[in-house]
C-alpha cells in the first residue's frame, strides 16, 4: 500500500498547514483548521514510501548503537513519546509549530519500525487513516 505519490501529497498537505497557519495565526480556532490538515500529512506521510526507507536506514543505524536493545522495543518507545510529544505541544502551544512538524514527521517512520502491541496499534492505525485519506483524494480528484 506504500506509494512514492503519498511523499507528494504529505509534503503538500505540510506546505498548506504551514500557510494556513500563517494565514490564520492568532484566531483561537485555527488550530481545529491547522491540524487536521497536518495529521493527514502524516498519514500520507506514513502510506509514503520514503518513511519506510528512513525506517529501514534508522533500524540499520540505531542497531550499531542500540547497545543489545531490540530496534523494534526503541521505535516503540519513539512512538510513544512523540505521540505524547504531539499532545502536549498542542496543549501547550496550539499552533503548527516546528516542534509539531517534526513530531508529526518522525511518528509514521518510527511506527515502521515498531514492534509488539505498539506497533500492531501504530500500524492498524495508520493503515486505516492512510488508506481512507487515498480514496478520499482519489474520490476527489476522480482518480
Amino acid at each position: 500500500m506504500h506509494t512514492s505519490a503519498a511523499g507528494w501529497m504529505a509534503i503538500g498537505f505540510f506546505i498548506v498547514a504551514w500557510v494556513l497557519n500563517q494565514r490564520l495565526e492568532g484566531q483561537r480556532w485555527s488550530p481545529y483548521v491547522v491540524m487536521p490538515v497536518a495529521t493527514a500529512g502524516s498519514i500520507m506521510m506514513y502510506a509514503a514510501t520514503w518513511s519506510t526507507s528512513w525506517a529501514t536506514g534508522l533500524t540499520r543505524f540505531m542497531h550499531n548503537f542500540s547497545a543489545g536493545m531490540p530496534t523494534e522495543v526503541i521505535f516503540s518507545m519513539i512512538c510513544v513519546a512523540t505521540f505524547a510529544a504531539v499532545i502536549a505541544d498542542m496543549w501547550f502551544d496550539p499552533t503548527y509549530n516546528l516542534t509539531a512538524i517534526f513530531m508529526l514527521v518522525l511518528l509514521p517512520v518510527a511506527s515502521h519500525g515498531a514492534g509488539g502491541i505498539v506497533g500492531s496499534f501504530m500500524e492498524a492505525l495508520y493503515t486505516a487513516f492512510s488508506l481512507g485519506t487515498l480514496d478520499a483524494i482519489k474520490e476527489l480528484f476522480g482518480g
